[in-house]
């Protein structure tokens, strides 16, 4: 899709600096969206004149992702470099990622319709709903990777965590109508329940799981790992950190031993 980017104003500075801003709804733009959607911020101040557009995740279980995965979409997408800060106080351990840019936030505000400011009432952007498959398959994994949960579950209550559940949780009823309405075009079927202070979707079991990995799956490793660890085991540990995930992946099984000895244990 071409995108009208006719009217968007640059700062001085955009221009100083190079800053880009695409034209078309690609692939990759379509992700970025997706993950501002779940983890972005636009923050407009007109008497300070500032402009800034941030992602904040969790320290230690998206690190890594937002190192080598976000940083760099956001530089390839715009040609600028966003600044990265961590806070590893007790109760916050997030991650940041900022940058500033006036052309960036007109971009992102009028041509694409993300909201500035406290994101209550979201709702995915027009130019995403009007898109290809193969776009709103990019939106949703960016959405996912940022907003959704993987988790696995016991099928008895001595059994091991093995079914598979892909969620999302939000106050907002009119994204979680629209997220519903979006993967049921794509031929999901999601369980839901909208409240009024709080929405869930639930997509459930191994097929949809398998179907979600073929058409859409996730970038990144908070739910990369546990994918693969259920599928090279058949069962999934609950409340593991990345950390562990991956070292039972690297081949080191210590926790996949205890996990076993307790479910034999009752």
């Amino acid at each position: 899709m071409i995108l009208d980017v006719t009217n968007v104003k640059y700062s001085p500075k955009d221009k100083n600096k190079n800053v880009r801003i695409p034209s078309l709804l690609d692939n990759k733009l379509a992700n970025f969206i997706g993950i501002h959607l779940g983890d972005g911020n636009i923050h407009i101040n007109p008497k300070k004149h500032e402009n800034q557009i941030s992602c904040t995740g969790h320290l230690f279980d998206e690190y890594k992702w937002y190192l080598d995965y976000l940083i760099p979409l956001v530089k390839d997408l715009f040609n600028v470099s966003p600044y990265l800060y961590k806070d590893k106080r007790p109760n916050n351990s997030s991650i940041k990622i900022s940058y500033r840019s006036k052309a960036i936030v007109e971009f992102l505000v009028n041509v694409i319709g993300l909201p500035s400011g406290k994101k209550t009432k979201c709702c995915i952007p027009e130019c995403i709903k009007s898109s290809s498959t193969e776009i709103k398959r990019e939106f949703l994994r960016g959405y996912a990777d940022t907003d959704f949960s993987l988790a696995f579950s016991k099928r008895r209550q001595n059994g091991p965590n093995k079914y598979p559940t892909i969620s999302l949780g939000t106050p907002d009823n009119k994204i979680t109508k629209e997220t519903i309405y979006l993967l049921k075009e794509l031929e999901f079927k999601p369980h839901f329940k909208l409240e009024e202070e709080s929405s869930y979707i639930n997509i459930n079991g191994k097929k949809n799981l398998e179907k979600w990995m073929k058409e859409i799956g996730f970038s990144s490793p908070k739910h990369l790992t546990k994918y693969e660890i259920w599928k090279k085991y058949g069962f999934c540990p609950p409340y593991t950190t990345l950390a562990e995930r991956e070292e039972i992946l690297s081949g080191k099984e210590n926790l996949i031993k205890k996990y076993k000895e307790k479910l034999i244990n009752g």
